[in-house]
């Protein structure tokens, strides 16, 4: 059983407008605004790097919780692969700069999943080793810098910016008590959003160095894709994680049905008693 104790956000100073936007990417200041939505957006200063951010932001968390860094057991890192330092473990020096100096400390990435994937970590974590009480999960973030403004496949990634996020959960309560997690993986996007230089397929030249940004390989596949299976998987995902501690080992499909039945299509917050994250449910009150 884990229950969220404090949450924690670090946020830079500078900002990116949207006329800047619009200045990089050649759109008009009103396509930037209106249709993607972007009025500014934080963007790193000198000082702002992703690990540091983690524990920036793992300082408020463990503020709200009440709790010093020398109570931690856990220390999970969902920092991004581009962070300080390449090849380089971000865990310890979260724990380093938060005092949890008994900490067990790793890093965890599975991209926009990573904070879902370490809640369900985490939640393996209690139920098998009793004697870890307290885990925190955090981590910095600027891939931002990989955005070129001037690539229209990647435009839906404008918005990429820079910042911290972390969680304190305990083993017991006060807080919200995490009820289910659903995770599932399309792999047929595997190869389709990546920095396509910089790793062993092809490593960084003098003469490739320009190439160190996202790029979408495959933009038509993945539009059709996620149009036909993400929400679909998503709705699956929610509803059978909602389901999971009420008919234990239903199919996902028959998950999905039941879930719609049963909700109403208001979804698990009804009463107001359950808190939906994506794919994760919460509830601050009994079952």
């Amino acid at each position: 059983m884990a229950y969220l104790r404090g949450l924690g956000v670090y946020l830079p100073a500078p900002r990116m407008t949207s006329g800047e936007i619009a200045a990089a990417s050649g759109l008009p200041e009103w396509v930037v605004r209106e249709k993607l939505g972007i009025h500014q957006k934080p963007v790193p200063g000198p000082e702002d790097h992703p690990a540091r951010m983690g524990a920036w932001a793992a300082q408020e968390a463990l503020k709200e919780a009440g709790l010093g860094g020398a109570e931690l057991d856990v220390v999970i890192s969902i920092t991004d692969e581009h962070k300080d330092f390449p090849v380089w473990t971000s865990a310890p020096l979260m724990a380093q700069m938060l005092d949890a100096h008994r900490a067990w400390c790793f890093d965890l990435n599975q991209k926009c999943a990573t904070f879902i994937t370490a809640l369900t970590v985490a939640e393996g974590l209690f139920a098998s080793r009793p004697e870890i009480e307290t885990i925190l999960i955090a981590g910095g973030y600027r891939n931002g810098d990989l955005i070129d403004y001037r690539d229209e496949s990647v435009r839906f990634m404008y918005d990429l910016a820079a910042g911290g996020g972390a969680a304190v959960l305990t083993r017991q309560g006060p807080g919200l008590r995490l009820l289910s997690t659903q995770l599932k993986t399309d792999p047929v996007l595997a190869n389709t959003v990546r920095v396509p230089v910089g790793g062993t397929v092809a490593p960084l030249t003098p003469t490739n160095a320009d190439q160190y940004k996202l790029r979408v390989a495959e933009p038509e596949l993945m539009k059709s894709r996620l149009e036909g299976v993400s929400m679909p998987g998503f709705m699956e995902g929610l509803a059978t994680g909602w389901l999971h501690r009420r008919r234990p080992g239903l199919p996902g499909a028959a998950a999905h049905e039941a879930f719609g039945a049963q909700s109403g299509a208001r979804g698990p917050g009804a009463g107001g008693r359950t808190l939906d994250l994506p794919f994760g449910l919460w509830t601050s009150g009994p079952d």
